[in-house]
């Protein structure tokens, strides 16, 4: 997310560009710089996150709280590096050293404590003499405001998924507070410094912008915007650690981890247990936690970097069991689901996109080329690739190199690689290096690339696209090496989890099955007594095989040719009805069992059956797969075989009835042909191979067997198996191949 907001932020300066000219504005216009800005930038840094949505909306779907937070901060901290790098990097102007000294502006990426802009200080000179004019204005730094932001629409998620009136329709506002918020703290501050670092500018005549100031005062001129964005990160954090207590086995690390105890004995009512049971659990989960990791580096056995690996491993396994309790309280029948929001996620970013952008062109025209007058900073990225170069080439090539020695000395320090930070710092000085070039093509591109074009030579041509490749084409020898390490603490803990999972699953079938064979019985007997009290009423000259459904009508039509009163035919009707009713019953409850009793098993020996081939998920045809369709899929423990099941309860067995196959003619239930058909007929078998391409692959190439499974669960404790092992026809391949493309 951060690598792509950093290019992104160039796209996101150029549309500023491009609205402004749209308007009859020029980016050297107040206009421009405080209102365009402010509505461009703000929801702009956002289209990252709405493009993962777009292109991963089950995986965004899962996603807690708290890694939407990660994912804002990222977005902004890109977007930070881009313009913000610059800004320091060039000389600079008068503003900047009036603000920040000899220092030049105090910020930093740390997002609480100096990620933030601000005009003056108290006790500094321009403070006493702004004393009479209130509080400092405050910007927090691109990373803040995205953050902020971006906890707000997971929060609002979370509200959504409550169900409750309130909650969805605090899950809209917050989003959008949020927005309005960080746009009108940006747009004002903006206002601030084009008016030579004072508020003069609150006592404009325009209405736009004394509304825009309204606003900005009462929030607290910024001042409050670290405040709301902690706030809303303790939430994310409650809210994350309350889904995964919801999940029982599935959110813990390890079997001797600690556990948080129950809140049953607390009482009351929901909107009071629930807040102290999120803040229970997130005291105990994140303490537990913290122990299984620091178990993974304590082993006295290991090397110190053995201890090292095995520390990172079992924090990675522990980010699983996190991810596995997401997963588990993410609501919702796939694909349908991640349709449906990644199409709500498409809706609502074009009408936030239109909205801001009408309202930047309305507020910045109001403003017009001047709020107040005098020229502040350069603040745009353009103005800012300019002063950038010109500091670059004063360095001369000694100058240079120990700058980029010391940004790689620097990222590796805080941890990361050297092919990261050679890579990170190579784009930098790419920029710095070409910054006039960027500079015209931003301002104009047409004109930038045919002059470029005109004028180069084929010598520069060709250094300029080699160092292009060596700054952004990944794959350098630096990156290049793998290593093999030990994993025992880490597989341990996997296979822990493995079993916890395993186990919490069993259980609940252990629970289900057996209630669902005294249904069974329940509903046998209510069959029984439906046939009995039927046949006592049964007039002469018939038999039961007269009142079943195709021969019912006939029946009734005979009965009252007969004579029979309209009386005793509504009886016999309702009799009949009856015993239908109680043999459907029946298969239905035979059919549950089937389905639960063979999920079991699967889940026992450990395959793992996507959520979409659950028979839970089952949206149609009553909750039971219809005609056509599987009972179920499944992939072993080692993602090997791939299961194309069929369940059957108690005393049922596989059709002798052979059905028609799309390339093979008549097969038999249970058969290679009839799971071939069935992977072609039933849908969620394509969205599966179009979602997971690597399991498509292994079963195209064969790396992956295909079994028709047939699981038997006769009693509580009987479960029969039968296998027919097959492979893919080339029709089949090629039919299923082209359904997923058409995916």
């Amino acid at each position: 997310m951060f690598s792509v907001s950093v290019p992104w932020a160039l796209a996101v300066a150029k549309a500023t560009e491009l609205v402004a000219a749209s308007g009859g504005m020029s980016t050297s216009d107040d206009g421009t710089s405080i209102a365009l800005a402010a509505f461009v930038e703000e929801p702009g840094k956002l289209v990252p996150l709405a493009v993962v949505t777009l292109v991963a909306p089950g995986r965004a779907r899962r996603l807690a709280a708290v890694d939407w937070a990660l994912l804002g901060y990222a977005a902004g901290a890109g977007f930070t590096a881009a313009e913000d790098g610059a800004r320091r990097l060039a000389p600079q102007g008068m503003l900047a050293s009036l603000l920040g000294g000899d220092k030049g502006l105090d910020y930093s990426l740390n997002a609480w404590t100096a990620g933030s802009f601000r005009l003056w200080n108290s006790d500094g000179l321009l403070g006493r003499f702004m004393a009479s004019g209130g509080p400092s204005p405050l910007a927090v730094g691109h990373h803040v405001s995205t953050m902020t932001v971006a906890m707000a629409v997971g929060l609002g998620i979370v509200l959504w998924r409550t169900g409750r009136p309130l909650g969805r329709v605090v899950a809209w506002v917050l989003p959008a507070v949020a927005l309005v918020q960080v746009v009108v703290d940006h747009a004002a501050y903006n206002a601030s410094v084009a008016s030579l670092t004072s508020v003069s500018w609150l006592d404009s005549d325009d209405p736009l912008v004394y509304w825009l100031g309204a606003v900005w005062q009462v929030s607290g001129r910024g001042n409050n915007a670290i405040a709301y964005s902690v706030v809303l990160f303790g939430l994310c954090l409650l809210a994350d650690a309350r889904r995964r207590l919801r999940t029982g086995a599935l959110g813990v690390t390890a079997g001797e981890a600690p556990r948080v105890p129950s809140m049953t004995a607390i009482g009351g009512p929901a909107f009071v247990r629930a807040p102290i049971e999120a803040v229970v659990a997130l005291v105990v989960l994140s303490y537990s936690d913290l122990v299984v990791i620091a178990r993974g580096y304590a082993d006295r056995r290991m090397t110190r970097s053995q201890r090292m690996i095995e520390g990172r491993l079992t924090a990675a396994q522990v980010m699983a069991a996190r991810r596995d309790a997401m997963a588990a309280t993410t609501p919702g029948v796939e694909p349908t689901a991640r349709r449906v929001f990644a199409l709500i996620t498409l809706v609502v970013w074009a009408l936030t996109g239109l909205v801001c952008l009408w309202c930047g062109v309305v507020v910045a025209q109001a403003i017009g080329s001047s709020l107040l007058f005098g020229d502040s900073d350069s603040g745009f990225f353009a103005g800012l690739l300019d002063e950038l170069a010109t500091w670059w080439d004063s360095l001369g090539p000694t100058g240079q190199l120990l700058v980029t020695a010391l940004g790689v000395m620097l990222l590796m320090s805080a941890g990361s690689t050297f092919a990261l930070a050679m890579g990170a710092v190579g784009v930098l000085t790419w920029a710095a290096a070409h910054g006039h070039g960027l500079a015209s093509f931003i301002h104009n591109p047409a004109a930038a690339t045919s002059s470029y074009l005109s004028n180069v030579t084929p010598g520069q041509l060709a250094w300029d696209l080699l160092d292009f490749a060596l700054t952004f084409i990944p794959g350098s020898v630096f990156g290049a090496g793998a290593h093999t390490i030990a994993r025992t603490t880490a597989r341990d803990m996997a296979a822990t989890r493995t079993a916890l999972r395993q186990a919490a699953a069993a259980d609940r079938y252990a629970k289900d099955i057996p209630e669902l064979f005294r249904q069974h019985e329940a509903r046998k007997a209510a069959k029984q007594a439906a046939i009995e009290e039927l046949a006592g009423s049964i007039p002469k000259n018939y038999s039961p095989s007269n009142f079943t459904r195709t021969q019912i009508e006939d029946t009734r039509e005979m009965l009252r040719n007969q004579g029979h009163s309209k009386r005793i035919i509504e009886e016999l009707d309702k009799k009949a009805d009856a015993v239908s009713v109680a043999r459907k019953e029946l298969t239905d409850a035979g059919t549950r069992i089937g389905e639960a009793g063979g999920e079991k098993y699967l889940t026992e020996q450990g395959y793992h059956i996507p959520d979409e081939f659950r028979t839970d998920n089952v949206t149609v045809n009553g909750g039971t797969a219809p005609r056509g369709w599987a009972d179920g899929m499944a992939l072993s423990p080692d993602g090997g075989e791939l299961v194309v099941s069929e369940y059957k309860g108690v005393t049922a067995e596989l059709s002798r009835t052979p059905v028609n196959t799309r390339f093979e003619g008549k097969a038999l239930q249970g058969s290679p042909a009839y799971a071939r058909d069935h992977m072609l007929s039933d849908p969620r078998f394509a969205q599966y191979f179009h979602d997971h391409p690597e399991v498509w692959e292994g079963v195209k190439n064969g790396s992956i067997r295909l079994n028709a499974k047939t699981i038997y669960t006769r009693t509580p404790d009987l479960t029969e198996i039968g296998d027919q092992p097959f492979s893919l026809t080339p029709e089949v391949t090629q039919a299923l191949q082209q359904a997923i493309d058409n995916l």
